[in-house]
């Protein structure tokens, strides 16, 4: 199979994400705009890199297009993002060019959170502009959720289970570290209430 050949057996959804992550099909939803996913990659690098402070920048306004980066089996904010089924998780994460791609979104992430993992298990954190900012903004509580599920379901366990013990690791820290703040109680609790459970994702649709 080559990595443009769609896997038999994807949903209509599946297919779409299939063709987001292989360039043909553009990510739409809240946006202004339909963008394919090398432009929201490139978009998210070169904001990542200016001088914008953190509550300017786009992946912290973007509530639509992570959604396409990080699919889940159920709706999100974005309703035109794919909503997979279990089958579509297993046949896509079965693919190694498909799962280089998911980790690309992994690192963009957590870039944009302040962290860095050169090896997906070992989790450092690097920026404390960019960690103090997410600390401070709740809703991105709700994202590391999605990711950590998403990654889950599609066979990146080791890497969603690490990041999550890094994070429990953090949610436990009470004081400044280097300038890097520790967890709120909001997001300390959603930690403990929320996060955890992505390890174990139980509610599956069918797709659509």
């Amino acid at each position: 199979m080559s990595t443009m050949e769609i896997p038999a057996g994807l949903t209509g959804a599946g297919k779409r994400f299939w063709n987001f992550l292989f360039g043909t099909q553009k990510a739409d939803g809240n946006e202004e705009n339909s963008l394919a996913r090398s432009d929201l990659i490139t978009l998210y690098k070169q904001n990542l890199l200016s001088e914008k402070n953190f509550d300017s920048r786009m992946m912290e306004n973007d509530h639509g297009f992570i959604q396409w980066f990080f699919p889940l089996p159920t709706v999100g904010v974005n309703e035109s993002a794919p909503i997979l089924s279990k089958k579509d998780f297993e046949l896509i994460g079965a693919v190694p060019e498909a799962r280089e791609k998911l980790l690309e979104h992994f690192h963009l992430f957590i870039d944009f959170l302040g962290i860095r993992s050169p090896d997906d298990k070992n989790f450092v954190k690097q920026d404390a502009d960019r960690w103090n900012g997410w600390i401070n903004s709740p809703h991105n509580n709700m994202r590391i959720s999605r990711v950590l599920e998403s990654m889950a379901n599609f066979g990146l366990g080791d890497a969603s289970k690490d990041f999550y013990a890094f994070l429990g690791a953090e949610s436990q820290r009470t004081h400044s570290e280097d300038n890097f703040l520790p967890f709120l109680p909001a997001t300390k609790n959603s930690c403990e209430r929320f996060w955890v459970k992505s390890q174990n994702p139980t509610n599956w649709s069918n797709g659509r």
